[in-house]
């Protein structure tokens, strides 16, 4: 919970970037300011480094610099909450390929209810009120953004597992 908070609050002030630098320039300047953050804590030059590291990082961090791009895109043309609806279908494909127990499905299928409630799947918002066209680039961008997320979580678990946090 306090990942996903602190994910949107990033996300809403790094929305206040686009009119100055667009979804490329604050991707950019969202993942220098991330790696050197982490780069401080982290200290990975005190780290081994072995050529043989070098594939799955380049693909564990190209995944994460595609994924922010994409959604910055995405939430330049659809809202914010939707963006992130169409997003969660990443995490939600390795949630439903890595699930064993009938348990699991059932808050998969929780999880599919609720992105139900806040697409706009009808066409109507009330009493005769019409709801506005989504944008089909916006919703790519947000299930590109998702791809790249399911990739993350995937790599990602690699790269802990091959040279740790």
């Amino acid at each position: 919970m306090v990942s996903l908070i602190t994910l949107c609050a990033g996300t809403s002030l790094a929305k206040g970037l686009f009119p100055f630098v667009g979804a490329e320039g604050t991707t950019t300047y969202r993942l220098v300011f991330a790696t050197l953050l982490l780069m401080a804590f982290w200290r990975p030059w005190r780290r081994a480094w072995t050529w043989a590291d070098v594939p799955i990082l380049v693909l564990f961090g190209t995944t994460l610099g595609l994924m922010n791009l994409l959604f910055y895109s995405a939430i330049k043309t659809v809202p914010f909450g939707l963006a992130i609806a169409v997003e969660f279908t990443g995490p939600l494909a390795v949630a439903l390929w890595s699930s064993k127990k009938p348990l699991d499905f059932v808050w998969i299928a929780f999880a599919v209810a609720g992105m139900g409630l806040i697409l706009p799947l009808g066409n109507t918002m009330g009493s005769g009120l019409q709801t506005s066209a989504i944008n089909p680039v916006g919703i790519a961008y947000a299930l590109g953004a998702g791809a790249c997320w399911a990739v993350y979580i995937v790599v990602g678990q690699g790269v802990a597992d091959r040279i740790g946090p």
